[in-house]
């Protein structure tokens, strides 16, 4: 992609977007979702292997995430009185809105706060 392309007048961005077809724009998405995957994949094995788990675990790193599956993306600082796992708190709720059977996957990102003991582990 053109270096830059965010700075400035907007307006030449917005005009190409409108130029793409549904299928090319449906193939940057899925582009953008396997890259995703890979990189959390990468990222999961490398955390693994940092905080000492045997080999076999690490390798499973491989095949977490499904690419088709629909994914759902936090990134914040990770500190307890933002309730992080209040979402899950009610899976049944999140079934409705998201339709029956499809299969959906979080990816909670995020820098530990400095002050939390196991920050220094990540």
């Amino acid at each position: 992609m053109r270096q830059g392309r965010w700075l400035g007048d907007v307006q030449a961005l917005s005009d190409s977007i409108h130029c793409l077809t549904d299928e090319e724009i449906w193939k940057f998405h899925s582009m953008e979702r396997d890259d995703l995957v890979r990189y959390s994949r990468k990222r999961l094995a490398r955390q693994l292997a940092q905080r000492g788990a045997d080999p076999a675990t690490v390798a499973e790193a491989e095949h977490v995430l499904d690419p088709e599956a629909l994914t759902l993306g936090f990134a914040r600082r990770f500190s307890e009185y933002k309730r992080p796992t209040l979402l899950l708190r009610d899976p049944e709720r999140l079934r409705p809105p998201l339709g029956s059977g499809s299969p959906v996957q979080l990816i909670v990102a995020g820098k530990a706060h400095p002050t939390m003991s196991w920050a220094s582990a990540s």
